[in-house]
C-alpha cells in the first residue's frame, strides 16, 4: 500500500520517526494503525500507516486539512468530533482526544474509526500540535450491530414464547373446570326441560357449577402471575384434598372405568403450597395416565397415586399400568412444545416442571419395571 512520503520537522520526525522510515511503517501495516499529527499553526495533517490518510485525497503528496478530514465525516458524527477536538484544544488540564466516527470509504461507504490523540502546547500553555494514532473498527461494530440484532430477535422471540406459553397453559388448564361447569349446567337444563328437578337439588348443582367457573377465573389469574413474575399463592392445605379435587375433575373428562387406588401414608402432615397450580400438576398428569390407558386392550386398567413423607418431603407416585414411555423420548419429557399426542400443545409436563421447581421441588418420570408408567414428584415441607 503505497502512503505518503512527508519529510516534515515534527514530533515524528524529530524522534527519528516519519513515513521513510521502513521498520516503523512495517510496524504500523502489522499493527493495522495509522499515526497521524496535526500542526495547529499551519493547520497541515501527517497521516500515515497501514492505510491511505484521511486528512488528504488518495495518492496526494500534500499534507492533510482538518477541512478535507471534516467533509468526509458523517454528518451524523461530525459534531461530536469537532466537539471533541475543542475540548482537547481548551482543556490544558484534559487534553486528551478520543473519538469514534464514521468516515467515507468510498463514494457511497462509511467505515468505522476510533480515534484517539493528545494536544501539546507550548510555554506560553497554547496548543501547538496534536497527534495520536486511528485504526479501523469496521468489523467489531458489524459483530456488535449482528450481537444487537440477535439480542432483538431473542427478545422478540422471548415475548413470543411467554405469550404462547400463557396461552397454551391456559387453554390447558381452562379446559376441564369449564368443561365441568358445562356438564352441570346441560344437566340443570335438561331437567328443567322435563321439570325433575327440585329446587334444593337445583341450588346444589349451580352452586358446583359456579365453583368450578371461579376456579377457572381463579386459574387465569394465578398463571397469569405465574408467567409474568413466577408468584405462587402459598397457603397450608391437605395433600390428599388437592389429590381428590383432581381426580374428580379427571374422571369426569374420561367415560371409561378405571380402577382409582390411593395409598396415604398415616397422619401425613399439611403442606404449604398452592393448591390450584400443584392441583394443576396432579391433573396433568392423571390426564396422562388416562390417555395411556384409554383405547388400548388391558383387562384391568388402574392408576395407583401413593402419598407419604420422607426425608423432608412429601412425595407424590402416580402410577398406571399403560404401555409406558419409550426410551427414545424420556428425555424430551418435560421440554415446552414437544408432545407426543396429535393434538397436544406440548405445554402439560413442561408446566407441571415449572409449578414444582417453583415450590423447590423436583418432578421426574419414566416406565416402569414390569410396564407402565410412574412420576413421581418431590415437594419439601419446609
Amino acid at each position: 500500500m503505497k502512503t505518503a512520503h512527508l519529510q516534515v520537522n515534527s514530533a515524528f520526525s524529530d524522534a527519528g520517526i516519519d513515513s521513510h522510515n521502513v521498520t516503523f511503517q512495517k510496524l504500523l501495516e502489522v499493527a493495522q494503525i495509522n499515526v497521524w499529527e496535526w500542526d495547529i499553526v499551519d493547520n497541515g495533517i501527517i497521516d500515515f500507516g497501514s492505510r491511505p490518510s484521511l486528512a488528504c485525497e488518495r495518492g496526494s503528496q500534500k499534507k492533510g486539512t482538518l477541512a478535507y478530514f471534516f467533509s468526509q465525516v458523517h454528518k451524523d458524527d461530525l459534531s461530536g468530533v469537532m466537539c471533541r477536538i475543542d475540548h482537547a484544544l481548551t482543556k490544558p488540564d484534559d487534553p486528551e482526544y478520543y473519538a469514534e466516527f464514521r468516515i467515507l470509504k468510498n463514494h457511497t461507504e462509511y467505515e468505522h474509526i476510533l480515534a484517539r490523540g493528545r494536544v501539546v502546547h507550548d510555554a506560553a500553555g497554547q496548543p501547538v500540535r496534536m497527534f495520536g494514532i486511528w485504526f479501523s473498527i469496521d468489523d467489531l461494530t458489524r459483530k456488535n450491530e449482528v450481537a444487537l440484532l440477535q439480542q432483538a430477535a431473542m427478545a422478540r422471540f422471548s415475548r413470543v414464547t411467554t405469550i404462547g406459553e400463557l396461552a397454551s397453559r391456559l387453554a390447558h388448564e381452562l379446559t376441564q373446570p369449564l368443561t365441568t361447569s358445562g356438564v352441570y349446567l346441560d344437566g340443570c337444563i335438561n331437567r328443567l326441560e322435563r321439570g325433575e328437578i327440585e329446587k334444593e337439588e337445583l341450588i346444589r348443582v349451580l352452586k358446583k357449577s359456579s365453583h368450578y367457573l371461579h376456579s377457572a377465573g381463579e386459574t387465569i389469574h394465578r398463571v397469569k402471575n405465574f408467567i409474568r413474575r413466577g408468584d405462587l399463592v402459598r397457603e397450608k392445605t391437605s395433600l390428599r384434598t388437592v389429590l381428590d379435587n383432581a381426580i374428580r375433575l379427571a374422571e369426569m373428562s374420561y367415560g371409561f372405568p378405571v380402577s382409582m387406588i390411593i395409598l396415604e401414608q398415616e397422619n401425613l402432615p399439611d403442606i404449604k403450597i398452592d393448591r390450584l397450580q400443584i392441583r394443576q400438576v396432579l391433573l396433568n398428569l392423571l390426564n396422562n395416565s388416562f390417555d395411556a390407558l384409554n383405547g388400548i386392550n388391558i383387562k384391568n386398567p388402574e392408576i395407583v397415586v401413593e402419598l407419604k413423607a420422607e426425608d423432608e418431603t412429601l412425595q407424590i407416585r402416580i402410577k398406571d399400568n399403560g404401555p409406558g414411555i419409550s426410551s427414545a423420548i424420556v428425555n424430551k419429557l418435560f421440554m415446552p412444545f414437544y408432545s407426543t399426542k396429535k393434538d397436544g400443545f406440548g405445554m402439560g409436563l413442561s408446566a407441571c416442571r415449572s409449578i414444582v421447581e417453583a415450590h423447590n421441588g423436583q418432578i421426574r418420570g419414566g416406565t416402569l419395571p414390569g410396564g407402565g408408567c410412574c412420576f413421581e414428584i418431590q415437594l419439601p415441607m419446609m
